[in-house]
């Protein structure tokens, strides 16, 4: 089943078997889910036309499309709308049957066979492949030329299906396109764009740090300085009036005995793998307008403050900000006010440790 933290936890289940450590009927990868069990018919026509002409409305019409043997792929630089086929199958009334599409794609014919590969590994292992760790929760406020980025600590209980809890750091993007391109400079050696630059990384305090010995087509993913982890970042020097677009992303340890003396997970015979990192997901309309942005992603605006504004004073002269209510300790609280829109007034607020 799947925990808390695993990628499409539903939560708990009816019957109560929803993480209980065993497989049961109808979780992934076990009976009637696991791959290896199915049929693959495999793809027996495919047909790609120019958005709007094929008609799915029209039965004939899609019928005589989908006839096995065809491979009509016309090469025309438009929106294309595809179609695939699986040769003739019986479906009984209520019955369903499950497919397996995958698109692949690549910058030339060499990436894109490289990428085949990939993909029908995923496949045959049942889609139980290493993934990057859960995305955090950001929050985005604008200041005066400065933007204040804060976020959640989710990433760091993710649970990988195959590598366990591998949580390592977290990376800071910056760009003034809503696609990051500004960032994506960090090429493999074919010359594909393959990583994006940071303008910030926090990481564990763990020895774990520069380039990871386990490359991606001879380009390796820089593991930070172990700087400790942050929750929050401010990003000053910006120009008032421009969009900039945020991101923050977890990533995880990769795996390799060599630069771990003793490995990090339990698990038996894992296989050598680079590290991997969240995506950032941005949806656009048509006219290329920024419509939605995954959770760890946001867009803002730095302005200066309006005229005869005056920022929240927290501290009253003569009047003691700070009142030590219980417990035993000698340390001391220190405070600076960051987001000031998120600070109602008149409220008393309790920290505990």
């Amino acid at each position: 089943g799947l925990g808390e933290y695993h990628y499409g936890y539903p939560g708990p289940d009816a019957d109560g078997t929803e993480g209980n450590g065993v497989p049961d009927v109808g979780e992934p990868n076990f009976e009637i889910t696991d791959n290896d069990e199915s049929d693959q018919i495999g793809l027996t026509s495919f047909y790609s036309a120019p958005y709007p002409s094929i008609q799915p409305d029209n039965d004939e019409i899609m019928w005589s499309q989908l006839q096995p043997g065809r491979f009509d792929v016309p090469s025309q630089n438009i929106d294309q709308t595809y179609l695939y086929g699986s040769a003739f199958i019986t479906l009984e009334p209520g019955e369903q049957k499950k497919f397996a599409v995958a698109m692949v794609f690549g910058n030339d014919f060499d990436d894109i066979l490289r990428n085949t590969v990939t993909m029908q590994n995923i496949y045959d292992n049942d889609y139980s492949f290493a993934k990057p760790p859960l995305k955090p929760n950001v929050n985005i406020t604008a200041g005066d030329k400065k933007v204040i980025l804060s976020w959640d600590s989710k990433s760091e209980n993710s649970l990988d299906p195959i590598y366990g809890k591998d949580f390592e750091g977290y990376r800071i993007y910056r760009s003034t396109d809503p696609g990051f391109i500004d960032s994506y400079i960090v090429t493999d050696t074919y010359g594909n764009i393959t990583f994006k630059k940071p303008i910030a990384a926090f990481d564990l305090i763990d020895s774990l740090q520069g380039p990871h010995p386990i490359g991606y087509n001879g380009v390796q993913f820089d593991m930070g300085t172990d700087s400790g982890l942050e929750y929050l970042y401010v990003d000053s020097n910006l120009i008032n009036g421009q969009t900039y677009y945020y991101a923050v992303t977890a990533y995880d340890k990769g795996y390799d005995l060599d630069f771990y003396d003793l490995g990090f997970s339990h698990a038996a015979n894992l296989l050598p793998i680079a590290p991997s990192e969240c995506s950032i997901i941005v949806d656009l309309d048509r006219k290329g307008y920024v419509i939605n942005m995954s959770e760890n992603a946001g867009t803002v605006v730095p302005n200066a403050p309006s005229a005869g504004y005056i920022p929240p004073n927290t501290l009253e002269s003569g009047e003691n900000f700070v009142v030590h209510d219980s417990g035993s300790s000698n340390g001391s609280i220190d405070l600076e006010t960051i987001i000031f829109d998120d600070i109602p007034e008149n409220r008393t607020y309790s920290v505990e440790f």
